[in-house]
């Protein structure tokens, strides 16, 4: 199973009067997202049989609909324990998917760097837009090895010479 780990887009400024969950990608990070993710065609195995889930939070849900938008996936599911950072959901979760399938979930720190540790044994720092690839081997017991990992400004760069303007 191939699965994408991918920090939301930049979010608004936080503010003492708004709930943490409602911020929204800002302009600039949905703007930096549909500049860097079209690079993100050329490292998914599986496109076909890709799904994703996204936190509940709202600049989670937006990034998770530009990759969604950008890769025609349809298949998109809002789970609780990623805006949580439950490992154990993470993968009781997992092994419930056709091992063909590729996972890319949208999430935020410090959880994904926390689940490529337990996965990989490599705290990944992610930044807003950063993207990492594994494969997970077998669940039982968990193996996984981290296959490649981008920050956003790399990623963009992966694509210019390969995605067409």
């Amino acid at each position: 199973m191939e699965l994408i780990l991918i920090r939301h887009g930049k979010a608004e400024e936080r503010s003492k009067k708004a709930d943490d969950a409602k911020r929204d990608l800002s302009a600039d990070g949905k703007k930096k997202l549909l500049k860097t993710m079209p690079s993100l065609g050329l490292l998914i195995k599986n496109p076909d049989k890709a799904l994703i889930w996204t936190s509940q939070l709202d600049r989670a849900i937006q990034s998770a609909d530009v990759i969604s938008k950008l890769f025609n996936i349809q298949n998109v599911g809002h789970f609780d324990f990623i805006s949580d950072g439950n490992f154990r959901a993470l993968t009781d979760a997992l092994a419930k998917v056709k091992p063909s399938s590729t996972v890319i979930v949208v999430g935020h720190e410090p959880f994904l760097g926390d689940w490529t540790k337990q996965l990989c044994g490599q705290t990944l720092p992610f930044k807003k837009g950063a993207v990492s690839g594994i494969r997970i081997n077998k669940f039982d017991p968990l193996t996984a090895e981290l296959l490649w990992f981008y920050q956003p400004q790399a990623l963009g760069r992966l694509g210019e010479n390969n995605i067409k303007k």
